[in-house]
């Protein structure tokens, strides 16, 4: 899935978190205070290190989805060691807040059949994005806001890392 399909002029924020904890409270504060909310798509061994911040993201409503445990190459990964590392995942985050993942957004954005098979037969849809903010490069935090507000349009899932830029833009 590369875009929603609401018809509405929404956006969807994803951030892919296997590091950046230091950022993640600021961001929680401004979506708190921006009555906005993400999709923060985790792998298992960052919510293993950090239930604490799973279970803040849980608790003020955010989605929590999944982003494979090992942050491994999902293409270079057969069907079990793949759904293993989608399992693991999903139970880590169930044991940190109670809650199952529902979304799964390859690490790398890597996916070939075997990938979307796989997700799929463990009930996953795959998440990609509309828009990349390439904000990982940290790049000056206008250039963030110029990407997105240059390109955005209805519907899209913008990507986004919680990382010093990402915040102040």
């Amino acid at each position: 899935i590369y875009q929603g399909r609401t018809g509405q002029q929404v956006v969807a924020i994803t951030f892919n978190v296997d590091w950046g904890e230091e950022y993640l409270p600021d961001i929680l504060q401004i979506l708190n205070e921006n009555q906005a909310l993400a999709t923060f798509m985790v792998t298992g061994r960052w919510a293993k290190l950090h239930p604490e911040l799973v279970s803040k993201i849980a608790d003020t409503g955010h989605e929590i989805g999944n982003h494979g445990y090992s942050h491994g190459h999902p293409n270079q990964m057969g069907r079990s060691e793949l759904a293993e590392d989608i399992l693991r995942t999903e139970a880590a985050v169930a044991e940190i807040c109670g809650q199952k993942t529902r979304l799964y957004a390859p690490p790398y954005g890597e996916f070939n059949e075997r990938v979307i098979e796989t997700a799929d037969s463990l009930g996953y849809p795959l998440i990609m994005w509309s828009l990349d903010t390439v904000d990982w490069r940290k790049p000056l935090p206008s250039t963030i806001v110029q990407r997105v507000s240059s390109r955005v349009e209805a519907d899209y899932i913008v990507l986004m890392h919680p990382t010093e830029p990402t915040v102040q833009a």
